[in-house]
């Protein structure tokens, strides 16, 4: 059985190093990151320690990003939680809350990727497709993985489901962070819904009113 006082205090520990394994022994107030290559090392640095961080997608919900890599398409990258997440970075931010880190958060916006065209029935203003890749950026569609079969013959062993999203932005938090225990904010996808600034703004008053509270 999960002791969960004991994994709040190692996931605290975890998400500092985080910081210091990030930015050294000074956290910035703000910072940004453009170049993909950059962002990639630093989601690598967060996906890194297991159970550290908790993934707000565009739409709703979130799951623990695992991993990070450069994808086979043309300025996009992989985010891995349970399914690859494919995505073309506009910039990562880092946001300094609080002095104990635990609203400390970053947000990955994206630019816009286009529809593979496999998928027929998109829902208007859909934010993501869900697609069967048979090789490097080969798209199907997903019905084939049921099929296990495509054009007669069995699935190539690189086959793999993957989610594109055209656009939307992400934002990661400490695993156990009091933003993440908050459905109301963080499951609403508020942080695709608002601008960096706002967002920022609002996750301030959020934090502020708990402290009140308590």
């Amino acid at each position: 059985m999960i002791n969960f006082e004991n994994f709040a205090i190692e996931n605290a520990k975890d998400w500092k190093q985080i910081h210091h394994d990030i930015f050294g022994s000074t956290i910035p107030l703000h910072y940004e990151w453009t170049d993909i290559h950059d962002i990639v090392s630093v989601l690598a640095k967060i996906a890194r320690v297991e159970n550290s961080n908790h993934m707000f997608f565009p739409e709703s919900g979130g799951l623990d990003l695992e991993g990070v890599s450069i994808s086979y398409e043309k300025d996009a990258i992989e985010l891995l939680a349970s399914t690859p997440y494919i995505v073309k970075p506009k910039k990562l931010v880092f946001e300094s809350i609080d002095a104990d880190f635990d609203w400390n958060y970053f947000r990955l916006e994206t630019k816009e990727l286009k529809p593979s065209g496999v998928c027929e029935e998109l829902p208007k203003n859909a934010l993501r497709e869900e697609v069967l890749e048979l090789s490097p950026s080969q798209y199907i569609d997903k019905q084939y993985w049921y099929d296990e079969e495509y054009e007669g013959e069995p699935l190539p062993s690189t086959a793999r489901i993957v989610r594109r999203y055209f656009t939307g932005s992400f934002a990661i938090f400490k695993k156990t962070s009091a933003y993440n225990n908050n459905p109301i904010t963080s499951y609403d996808a508020i942080h695709h819904k608002l601008g960096e600034e706002e967002f920022r703004r609002v996750v301030i008053g959020v934090h502020t009113y708990i402290l009140r509270r308590n």
